[in-house]
């Protein structure tokens, strides 16, 4: 009898015993439990559940092996791609690390897991949604409204919003959040958890006035935009301590690829730089600065 399986590099095995072990994809995972996503499997004496991500998939008939099972699928969607696995295969037998470490430093820190459970630096944001029409809800409202006055609120005010966050709607209604979770069992809503991007405020920015760069910096831009209007992949080393000038060279160089119809990516090494970075690019560059941030 045939089964699918997967090859699976798990976060548990020490480089001594790290090599792509073989699991079975149960019936209800089959699909969702593809190449690049990452899954919770049972793993070692103790069946410890831990992290995985899958290498490959493939049909083959059953042998005398049982194999263990996928418990869990992370990911919607995966997020590594063929050449992305093959690269992190390669990192293992380079740089001496397993598998998983090589995908872990590939990958942003907010999409790490622990338990199954996002890591301690997300931020999230529990929002009630109707799951019954507005006509539905004010109904219920008006139902509840001498026996249960707070739930009777709550869907007051999602039968003309929809949704909202549980802070809001206990802010504005005066129900607790017991009552907001009273509703959810009784099905007038769900509870879901949403994530929101972590951003600072900047503050107004005055603009900054024209850069001048001195020799140094000038002989290490005219290097750069040599490198720049080749037009082709190429990589520079700037080299200079804290305070040297190397922050007028980048934006020097911006300016430039942006003269030329280009855009540019800066990538800031430590996101306490974040604010600093922002306002000091900002006031060159205006509003055309976005900001995304890794977790």
């Amino acid at each position: 009898m045939s089964e699918v399986t997967a090859l699976v590099a798990v976060s548990a095995a020490l480089f001594a015993i790290d090599r792509p072990y073989s699991y079975k994809i149960p019936d209800e995972l089959i699909g969702s439990a593809s190449p690049g996503v990452r899954v919770t499997v049972p793993f070692g004496r103790g069946n410890r559940r831990t992290e995985g991500v899958v290498l490959s998939v493939r049909r083959s008939e059953g042998g005398d092996r049982e194999l263990k099972s996928i418990d869990r699928v992370l990911d919607k969607e995966p997020v590594l791609d063929e050449g992305q696995i093959k690269l992190a295969l390669w990192m293992r037998d380079r740089f001496f690390c397993t598998v998983y470490d090589a995908v872990h430093a590939m990958l942003p820190a907010g999409l790490w897991y622990k338990n199954g459970s996002r890591r301690v630096g997300d931020k999230t944001v529990s929002v009630a949604v109707l799951q019954v029409s507005g006509e539905e809800a004010a109904e219920a409202a008006a139902q509840k409204r001498m026996k249960a006055p707070m739930q009777a609120s709550v869907l007051s005010l999602l039968s003309a919003a929809g949704s909202g966050s549980l802070r809001d709607i206990t802010e504005l209604t005066g129900a607790s959040t017991q009552s907001v979770r009273a509703l959810e069992k009784q099905g007038y809503l769900m509870i879901e958890h949403v994530e929101v991007l972590r951003r600072p405020e900047y503050g107004e920015i005055k603009p900054a006035g024209e850069i001048v760069l001195n020799a140094d910096q000038e002989k290490a831009f005219k290097g750069l935009r040599t490198l720049l209007n080749a037009k082709k992949g190429a990589a520079a080393l700037l080299y200079g301590v804290t305070g040297s000038g190397k922050t007028s060279v980048y934006i020097s160089l911006i300016k430039e690829a942006i003269r030329q119809g280009r855009s540019a990516i800066l990538l800031v090494p430590e996101i306490s730089l974040t604010p600093q970075a922002v306002a000091i690019f900002s006031s060159h560059f205006g509003s055309s600065v976005a900001v995304l941030h890794s977790s």
